[in-house]
């Protein structure tokens, strides 16, 4: 390809709320190289004033275009601005991000596009929805995945999954940029010190089925006063912080706006989720420095390979193998395992990597030509370079 023709990639999107999926968004599109691809964000549903997310895509000089419609309306509305936005661009590669939208890019019947796939996509229905409700939906969000040109999942263990149901994929794995999460999720005054004095672990709540918040909190529940504690962000079963609100090694925080601050109030990130694609909040603790404690799922597991440092450790859900990987991180040198799970992050989980990933994909449907792609990906190293100075300024703001 003439190395003068640039790629518009247009990114489909429902909001541009912050959140896990639209971080995402802003960690790849900041790790474009500008020179070679335009990145155009299309949001279906905008409504209200432009969110953080917008205004630090307005601030490099991404075109950001609202489709003021509610759900419905911008299912009609939006597969027409897309075409409108194509006749202006020479090559155009579609990437969606949702289930709607993928539906709106079906829709447009602009070609190439790819489909996102970030989580185990029946079972997390199923989860969600109930089994025949979740199965059902599941097949539909499959049939649009099956007329894209390409199916990226955002994790291997999501890949392993999806073959399973018969739809081929490549990975290419979530990551985190240092410096944007920073600016979004951390505040000012959150380097202070740490607030216990005994091992402190941090865990997030949801209203997704399958976090296993119960399990952890009942175990810790059961250490004497003292000797560890855990704190639970996020949307926790009522009926579970009124049961233990008195409990002195468990304390419910809620909603907070910056949970980066809460990462660095305390020592570790713990997780015994059932199933996840690659979690925002694992790659949010090891930028931040925290070692983590994580359930041996495909997932996390992907991604205590990945660090290739000892990061943590793992457990299965019985409370004998839990007290065993908390006391595994307990008992260890707690700064060079922190500094270890930072530097790891950076070198092997930076949105530089997944960005240049990405470009390859895009590169490889504008040729038509997205056989190709999986011996490209494969060929590529774990290890990106370290940052040199870049990444001790961010250390050092940490």
């Amino acid at each position: 390809m003439p190395p003068q023709e640039i790629i518009s990639v247009i990114y489909v999107v429902g909001n541009l709320q912050t959140g896990g999926p639209t971080l995402q968004l802003l960690y790849l599109i900041s790790n474009l190289d500008r020179t070679r691809f335009k990145p155009i964000v299309i949001v279906t549903s905008a409504s209200g004033e432009p969110t953080q997310i917008e205004r630090r895509l307005d601030q490099a000089g991404v075109e950001v275009l609202r489709i003021e419609a509610g759900k419905l309306a911008s299912m009609f509305r939006a597969p027409l601005c897309l075409k409108r936005v194509v006749r202006g661009e020479a090559r155009v590669v579609l990437h969606p991000y949702g289930f709607r939208s993928d539906i709106i890019c079906w829709l447009s019947r602009v070609r190439p596009r790819l489909g996102n796939v970030r989580n185990n996509l029946r079972y997390n229905y199923q989860r969600s929805l109930g089994k025949r409700r979740g199965r059902i939906i599941s097949a539909i969000n499959q049939f649009f995945l099956s007329k894209t040109d390409l199916v990226v999942s955002c994790g291997e263990g999501v890949r392993k999954n999806l073959a399973t149901l018969g739809q081929d994929s490549v990975t290419v794995r979530n990551a985190i940029d240092p410096e944007i999460y920073r600016d979004f999720m951390c505040s000012d005054s959150a380097l202070q010190p740490k607030k216990y004095a005994e091992p402190t672990y941090l865990t997030v709540a949801s209203k997704i089925p399958g976090k296993n918040i119960e399990f952890l909190v009942e175990e810790f529940a059961l250490a004497p006063p003292g000797s560890r504690r855990l704190i639970v962000i996020g949307a926790a079963n009522p009926d579970l912080i009124e049961k233990h609100a008195n409990t002195p090694t468990v304390k419910f925080r809620g909603h907070v706006t910056k949970p980066g601050d809460a990462f660095l109030e305390t020592d570790f990130f713990i997780s015994a989720s059932e199933h996840e694609g690659i979690p925002n909040a694992v790659l949010e603790a090891l930028i931040l420095g925290r070692p983590v404690v994580l359930s041996q799922i495909p997932a996390h597991l992907e991604i205590m390979q990945t660090s290739g440092e000892e990061v943590g450790s793992t457990f299965t859900w019985t409370g004998e193998s839990l007290n065993q990987a908390l006391e595994t991180v307990e008992n260890q040198d707690y700064q060079g395992l922190s500094d270890r799970s930072y530097v790891s992050a950076e070198r092997h989980l930076h949105a530089r990597e997944m960005a240049h990933r990405y470009q390859l994909v895009y590169e490889a449907l504008v040729l038509q030509a997205p056989h190709t792609i999986e011996a490209q990906l494969e060929g590529l190293t774990a290890a990106s370079p370290s940052g040199g100075a870049k990444l001790g300024k961010v250390r050092d703001h940490l």
